[in-house]
Formats: C-alpha cells, sequence, structure tokens
C-alpha cells in the first residue's frame, strides 16, 4: 500500500515518494532522531509471506550495511512496517549511468574515471564476500559531485527468477554462492556462468563491468538481440562489435578481458582491476594511446581517387622523411608520459610512517639499482615490523629481519645491492642507529651511527652515506659518513627548523645532494653540493608537502613526492623536476597518494607505498565513546582528518576536500547539509570557533585568519610563518596560539585584530610557564591551559594557568604527542591522542598513568575530535588506509613493441 506524507515507519516521516518497481517503492524520509533527510525502499509485501526469502533478505542487508565505502550506498537501517520490510539508505541526488548514457557515450578520461569509482567499490565489497550479480548502468547512481555509488548489491537474489525490469532498490548483500539451475541477472549484463545457471562469484561482476564499460565508451550494449534467447547466445558464442577507435589500446584490452567467457581468463579480482585502470589515470598516463587506425570501407568508384590519394601520401612521405633526416630527429617521449602501477604487496600492511623520539619517518620502499629487486617493511598482526625483499620479475619474497619489538624503518639498499641499509631503534625509547642486514637475510650489523632521522643515500661509489638528523636545538643538520659509519661530519647545518623525517638523495654525477626542506610552511629543494656543502635553493613553484626525492640518471631531473597545488588528490603525489629552473610536470593525480619513492638506476622503474584512504566523521555519547554513530558519507574528500571542531549551537567545521581542495565546511547539526566557509587555494586546517558561534579562527600558509561563519570578512590575524593551532579564549576577545619562531612560546591576538603579544613577556616567572609550550586546549571555565612542552626530554603533557599567579605543571613524559587536545567536560582530566596508537587517551592532573578512553585500533593515526559544549557527545574522524607496496614503471614508446 502506498505511503503517505508525514506517515511514519517508525522513526522515519515520509516526506514524498520517489519511485517504485518491482522491488517496491522508494520514498524520501526525514531521521526525526539525527535530523537528516533519508531514503525509505518499502519492499513488496511478498518478502513478508516468505520467511526464507526474508531471513535472508535482512542477513545480506546487514551484511552490505556494514561496509563503509565512498563507492558504495550506504545504509543506514532496515525494519518492518505492518509486517513489510523496509530499507533505509543515504538520500543520493544526481542521475543514474543510464539517465548519463542517454546522451552518447563518454569520453575515455570520464570511463576511466567512473570505472576506478567502480572498481574501488566492488573490490571493498568482495573483500568483505559480498557479489552484486547484477551491475548494470540502472544500479550506478552518478551523484552531483561527480561520484559513483553502486546500488543494489545482492537484490537479484531475491527478485523472481529471469526478471529483466531495472532494480528500484538500493540494498545490498552477502556472497552466498547462486544455486545452480537459477538464472538470476539482468540479460545482457549476466557473465556466461550466469546465463548457464552455474555459481556466480565475484568475477561474474566483472564480466558485467566489462559490459558497463563497452556500453559507456561504444553508447550501445555489448551483446544485443530481439529476444532474451538471442541475448543469452550472444553472451555465450559471440564476441561484442569493436570499440571505437578512439577508444585507447590500453582500455581496450582492459575491456576485453573483463569480457572473457572463462571467469579464470577475467582480471583474478576487482582491486586488480582498480590497479589496471588507475594505471591508465593521470597526466602520464597512457589513457591517449589510440587502440588501432580509422579503417573504412570505401564503394569501388572511389577507386581511382583513392590511388591518387596514395600516390600523393607517398610523396608527402618521402618529402616528411627527408625533413626528418636534414633538420634531426624529432623529439624523444616525455620520461613517464605512459606508466604501469604494478601492486607487490596486497595485504595493506605496508609501513608507512613510523615516530621514534622527537621526530617520525615517513615509510619507503626501496629498490636495488639495478631494478631486480625492492625491500620494504611490513607490519605482522601485532603491528611490528619486519623487513622484506621480494624479486620484481617472480615476484617471491623473503622476509630478512623477522617482525620484534624493535622498530624499523627506511630500509635502502648498498650500491652493490649486498646489503640493506635500515634506521632502527631497539626499545620503545632512546636514539635510533643505522644498521645494515645481508640482503639474503642474516643478524643485523649495528653501524656507529646514532640519531639517523631520514632514510640514507649513497654516493654513486658506495663509499660514502649522507642523512639527515637532529641537532639538540631541534634543527636538522646533513651529515656524511664512511659507508661502514666511520668518519661522520656535518656538511650543512639547517636554519628552517624543517622536519628531519625527510631524506636527501645523491645525484648519479656525485656532485650534488638534494634535500627537501621546509620554510614558512612552504617546502623547498636545497642542493648542497656535496663536497663544499654549498647550498642554493631549486627554483620553481614552492611546495605544499614535500615528503621524499631521488634523482633520474642525467642528474638533471629529480623525481619529487609531493604536492604544489591544494587539489581534489590529498597531495601526496609523483612530479617530475627540471634542474636548476625546478619546473614541474606531475606524473600520478589521483585520490589514493603515495608516500616515499626510490628510483633504478635506468630512470624506469620506481619504488613507492601506495595509500588507499578515506576519512568521515563519527559521533558518540561522551559517557559510551565506543557506541558511535557516522554522520559524513564522502569518505574519499577525507572529512574531518585535518581538524573538526563542535560549534556553540551544536554544529561542526570540519575540513573537506569536497570542494576540489582543502577547505573549512560548516554543517548545523551532525548529519545536516553542509556548505563551504572558506575558498582559498591555502591548506586550511586547525580551526576554532568563536563563544557566540559566528566568528572561525582557522591556520592557514603558516599564520592565523578569521573569517566569519558565511565566508565573509576574511581577515589575517598574525604575521606568521610559524604560528600555530589556534584557540579563542572564553570570553571571545582573544586567540591563543604557538609560534615556532624565533622560539616556542605561547602567543595571543585580540581577535578583532591588533598586534601579537606572548603571555607572561612582562613577569618572568609566568613567562617561563610559557617557554617551549604549545598550547592545544582551553579547559571549561577558560582559566587553564593544557598542552605540550617539547624540549631535550621529548615531549611533555602540561598544564598553566592562562591569567594570575601559578606555575606550569607538568604532568608526564609520553612516548609521543599526538594530533589533539581536549580538557574533559568537569576539568579535571584531560583527553588527548598519541601517534604510536590509534587511540584517545585520558590523564588526571596528577601522577598516575593515563588511561585509554578509545582505541580506534585500525585508524590511519590518532584522531581530531572535539567534545560538544554540553559536554554530552564527542565527535571524532574515522580515518583508515590500506598501504602496499608498489612498481610505479615508466612504458613510454612501449605500446605495440
Amino acid at each position: 500500500m502506498p505511503l503517505s506524507p508525514g506517515q511514519r515507519l517508525g522513526p522515519y516521516e515520509i516526506l514524498s515518494p520517489l519511485g517504485a518497481g518491482g522491488m517496491g517503492e522508494v520514498y524520501k524520509a526525514r531521521d526525526t532522531r539525527l535530523g537528516r533527510d533519508v531514503a525509505v525502499k518499502v519492499l513488496p509485501a511478498e518478502f513478508a509471506q516468505d520467511p526464507e526469502r526474508l531471513r535472508r533478505f535482512e542477513k545480506e542487508a546487514r551484511a552490505t550495511a556494514a561496509l563503509d565505502h565512498p563507492n558504495i550506498l550506504a545504509i543506514h537501517d532496515i525494519g518492518t512496517h505492518e509486517g513489510t520490510p523496509y530499507i533505509v539508505e543515504q538520500l543520493l541526488e544526481g542521475e543514474s549511468l543510464r539517465q548519463r548514457l542517454q546522451g552518447g557515450p563518454l569520453p575515455p578520461a570520464k570511463v576511466v574515471e567512473f570505472g576506478n569509482h567502480i572498481a574501488s567499490g566492488l573490490a571493498a565489497a568482495h573483500e568483505k564476500g559480498i557479489v552484486h550479480r547484477d551491475l548494470k548502468p540502472e544500479n550506478l547512481f552518478i551523484t552531483k559531485d561527480g561520484r559513483i555509488k553502486i546500488l543494489d548489491f545482492g537484490l537479484a537474489r531475491l527478485r523472481p527468477e529471469h526478471e529483466a525490469g531495472p532494480l528500484q532498490s538500493q540494498a545490498a548483500t552477502a556472497d552466498n554462492p547462486t544455486r545452480e539451475g537459477r538464472v538470476l541477472g539482468t540479460p545482457g549484463y549476466m557473465a556466461p556462468e550466469q546465463v548457464r545457471g552455474q555459481v556466480a562469484d565475484a568475477r561474474s561482476d566483472l564480466f558485467a563491468f566489462g559490459v558497463v564499460l563497452y556500453e559507456m565508451l561504444a553508447g550501445k550494449k555489448a551483446f544485443e538481440g530481439a529476444t532474451h534467447t538471442d541475448i543469452a547466445a550472444a553472451i555465450l558464442a559471440k564476441d561484442p562489435n569493436p570499440l571505437p577507435p578512439v577508444t585507447p589500446a590500453a582500455l581496450d584490452r582492459i575491456v576485453r578481458r573483463c569480457l572473457e567467457k572463462r571467469p579464470d581468463d577475467r582480471f583474478g579480482s576487482a582491486r586488480d582491476l582498480a590497479f589496471a585502470l588507475e594505471a591508465l589515470s593521470g597526466p602520464g598516463a597512457a589513457i591517449t594511446t589510440p587502440a588501432g587506425g580509422l579503417s573504412v570501407a570505401q564503394p569501388k568508384r572511389w577507386a581511382l581517387a583513392l590511388g591518387i590519394v596514395a600516390a600523393a601520401a607517398v610523396v608527402t612521405g618521402a618529402v616528411l622523411l627527408a625533413l626528418y633526416y636534414v633538420r634531426g630527429k624529432k623529439p624523444a617521449p616525455k620520461p613517464f608520459e605512459e606508466v604501469k602501477v604494478t601492486r607487490l604487496t596486497h595485504g595493506g600492511a605496508a609501513q608507512m610512517w613510523l615516530r621514534g623520539g622527537r621526530i617520525g619517518i615517513r615509510g619507503r620502499a626501496a629498490i636495488s639499482r639495478d631494478g631486480h629487486y625492492v625491500a620494504y617493511i611490513l607490519t605482522d598482526a601485532r603491528g611490528r615490523p619486519g623487513l622484506w625483499v621480494q624479486n620484481v620479475a617472480t615476484s617471491s619474497a623473503v622476509q630478512i629481519v623477522p617482525p620484534s619489538e624493535a622498530r624499523w624503518t627506511a630500509p635502502t639498499f648498498s650500491p652493490d645491492a649486498n646489503y640493506v641499509y635500515f634506521v632502527g631503534w631497539p626499545a620503545k625509547a632512546g636514539s635510533s642507529h643505522l644498521y645494515r642486514v645481508p640482503v639474503l637475510g642474516g643478524m643485523p650489523e649495528r653501524l656507529p651511527i646514532e640519531d639517523v632521522d631520514s632514510p640514507i643515500t649513497f654516493s654513486p661509489d658506495g663509499s660514502l652515506l649522507a642523512y639527515s638528523c637532529l641537532n639538540s636545538k631541534n634543527l636538522d643538520d646533513l651529515k656524511v659518513a664512511n659507508s661502514d659509519g666511520s668518519l661522520q661530519k656535518i656538511l650543512v647545518h639547517d636554519t628552517t627548523d624543517s622536519p628531519g623525517s625527510h631524506g636527501p638523495a645523491w645525484s648519479p654525477d656525485g656532485r650534488t645532494i638534494a634535500w627537501p626542506r621546509g620554510e614558512q610552511q612552504e617546502g623547498f629543494v636545497e642542493l648542497v653540493d656535496a663536497r663544499t656543502g654549498e647550498a642554493r635553493s631549486l627554483g620553481g613553484k614552492p611546495w605544499d608537502f614535500l615528503w621524499d626525492l631521488d634523482w633520474m640518471p642525467d642528474s638533471k631531473r629529480l623525481l619529487v613526492n609531493g604536492s604544489q597545488i591544494c587539489g581534489k588528490t590529498t597531495g601526496w603525489q609523483f612530479w617530475l623536476v627540471d634542474v636548476p629552473s625546478g619546473l614541474a610536470r606531475p606524473i600520478t593525480s589521483e585520490v589514493a597518494y603515495y608516500t616515499g619513492l626510490n628510483v633504478s638506476n635506468d630512470g624506469r622503474s620506481v619504488s613507492s607505498i601506495r595509500v588507499d584512504g578515506r576519512c568521515d566523521i563519527w559521533v558518540a555519547p561522551f559517557n559510551e565513546p565506543t557506541h558511535g554513530t557516522q554522520v559524513t558519507f564522502d569518505s574519499d574528500n577525507w572529512t574531518g582528518n585535518e581538524g573538526l571542531k563542535w560549534t556553540p549551537g551544536g554544529g561542526l567545521v570540519y575540513t573537506s576536500l569536497a570542494g576540489g581542495q582543502r577547505d573549512l565546511w560548516y554543517v548545523d547539526k551532525p548529519g545536516g547539509n553542509p556548505r563551504r566557509v572558506t575558498r582559498s587555494q591555502a591548506y586550511e586546517w586547525y580551526q576554532d570557533i568563536a563563544p557566540d558561534g559566528r566568528t572561525i579562527i582557522f591556520l592557514a600558509a603558516g599564520a592565523i585568519w578569521r573569517v566569519d561563519a558565511d565566508g565573509s570578512n576574511l581577515m589575517r590575524l598574525t604575521p606568521g610563518p610559524w604560528d600555530f593551532r589556534p584557540l579563542v579564549t572564553k570570553d571571545g576577545r582573544w586567540v591563543i596560539f604557538t609560534s615556532l619562531k624565533p622560539e616556542t612560546r605561547t602567543w595571543r591576538v585580540p581577535i578583532e585584530g591588533g598586534k601579537p603579544e606572548p603571555l607572561g613577556a612582562t613577569n618572568a616567572d609566568r613567562g617561563e610557564c610559557f617557554k617551549n609550550f604549545q598550547a592545544r586546549a582551553i579547559s571549561p571555565e577558560g582559566r587553564r591551559l593544557a598542552g605540550w612542552v617539547v624540549d631535550k626530554r621529548g615531549s611533555t603533557l602540561a598544564v598553566a594557568t592562562l591569567a594570575g599567579s601559578g606555575h606550569r605543571i607538568e604532568l608526564l613524559e609520553p612516548y609521543l604527542a599526538g594530533r589533539e587536545m581536549r580538557w574533559a567536560p568537569d576539568g579535571r582530566s584531560i583527553l588527548y591522542g598519541a601517534d604510536d596508537r590509534p587511540a584517545i587517551y585520558r590523564k588526571t592532573l596528577d601522577k598516575s598513568p593515563p588511561t585509554v578512553y578509545l582505541d580506534l585500533k585500525n585508524l590511519l593515526h590518532s584522531p581530531y575530535f572535539d567534545i560538544s559544549p554540553d559536554g554530552k557527545q564527542i565527535t571524532y574522524a574515522h580515518a583508515t588506509a590500506s598501504c602496499d607496496v608498489v612498481l610505479i614503471q615508466d612504458t613510454t614508446g612501449e605500446e605495440g613493441k
């Protein structure tokens, strides 16, 4: 029975009908508990008449609801109304792929983009044991921001056999193999095994995916016929007509492989298919290579004309050939215009980041100079790192240093490939050391080099190595030493206060060491004379982030891992940079990002770690933090990953890439409709909100800024360039912040604008409280500051009073400082994150040890979080990542060989 506006299904109030079909009616509804609009699908009454079918539906819907992926429609709830089952889903705005295809075929680049989305969603589902079985343009939805969402997982199994109409549902199913003899799916999109009534598995989805790819490229269906029987016969015995000649050859091969008749001849998994498509993405990919020349049959009466044209072509070719030899050869293709990405590991456990001492070293995979071997760190189920070496040609891998409580990172091959060098901390505290181990395994040898805070690099002859380290003033030094660790000396003493996690790279000609640096919260490349230590900056545009680099064989170009502009990607991509101009050309441009790189001697292979991550915002009761509810569903935009904050009215201000760059967004309540606040090219984060709720304070380009909540009246409050962590006082008059230059201490500036002043500057005792102090949180009553003191001892949690008398109270010396800190609502304890574990800790204001308030286990890092103004809720950013070692190979010019 149709539902009417205003009618209730539990907490869901019907607003209006959205559509109907063989699987029931769909309505727009309002979730009265969370105040958000949803889609409610009321399924046919016959579901309730079949207990087995209803039981299977509920089981499969619950399994799919456990999926959290930006390319799969989210299921919020299931229930029954007057004996009829219903599903509550994410409400989408946009159009189906079928509607988009009514306008004709899509450009190959758009097909690759959409294909990436679909393959990524299928991979996430298949890895959870969930198969779709009815993939087709009707079940693929294009949202307003251009993202594909997969609908209707598994509802093919819930429909009557042989039903061919489009599904109007948005539910999902767990992967229970289809019983033989039952034909489930839609004619034209079923795999051969489905047509025969045999068992359908994940590879059946890949066949349907190939049909969808074909239809996007050709603008027509791959298999057609007058009847269902004709279509089935075509699927079983025929190949589709050739794709349009503008289709890139690599993309044509992907489609053909998906459409193989035998399941074993298709891609092994959706994840492998996704990697094949990702290799076609970005400016350097082979997406522009045509599949073949244009061949058109001509009527016989044109034969003479064609002969004349052919003769003219011969003459023209001869002239061009002569010019070719007279004027010189045509320019060679640019390196990495076409790339192939091969995944070397598959478990998502590659090490992307390791904290130790006062710094953090980003993960990397090292490639031997001959390109035959790759070394990398994998973590086991307990998070312990082990060192592996893999043969590229055979894919065989050997663990040469087993996991232990020691911490290993940053592997590097010796030039002769006899050893793998790596950085390690033998215990949870103390100095780092440089180790080496034979490439076939053995007992690691500790070399006489301590405080190594980056990957190392070798001189071309292998006699020397270079690395960076933090000195007693928390500044970087670039050091060189003999390969056995003897005769260490400082080559460059840094003055930029740049983090020490970025490794130098020695040029193949031996003359120059390139070194990633940072100044005014912008990165740049420093070129150091390897003999004299004289340093100069590489030209070109400054970098937002600069993680790693390595030289190309000609010593005239660098391959750089970083970001020059704020864009839809998270920023960590590969760029080819000219020396000395600094002009950069992007090699990759993806939603996924890369960390660390190493280049083979021939410049054709690059080892790296690929990070596929996502982030959304969750809200939980403060006293029951494990009972969280997800309130945003745009994971690819890294929602909240760089900061989120409650507003006085119960809304949220958070960071997001939804607008194409990292900006601040505002929502009046969790789950509500967001609006964009800022639109600048700067990297905006670490926001706070004034007590009146009308003014947002944030960090951008190394300075503190303010903007009204509606995006107007943007104003810079501090000159920068090393200002950090703004906090608005409880009276709304001041902004407290940390400055890292000329020394680390706490400052304040009027929120309406004015001259910044250091806290306690006029009183020696008070001034001492804020020396080396990084303010992170203001107490509920507004009179105390909590933060970190960073000095030679490491990072210490401390509390200081904002005004009046009183000294700083140092509470404990935790192993590692975290990303975020908040006072508990009662003001008697402090909540904080620590980078050694993705958890939120709670520490009382005494000498007792901290306790774990919320353990988020598999997160990418300790989360940004905030406590609601009434103290009843906590919100946190739930960021996850899968990290695998990849080999990126330059395939430019290889097509057709």
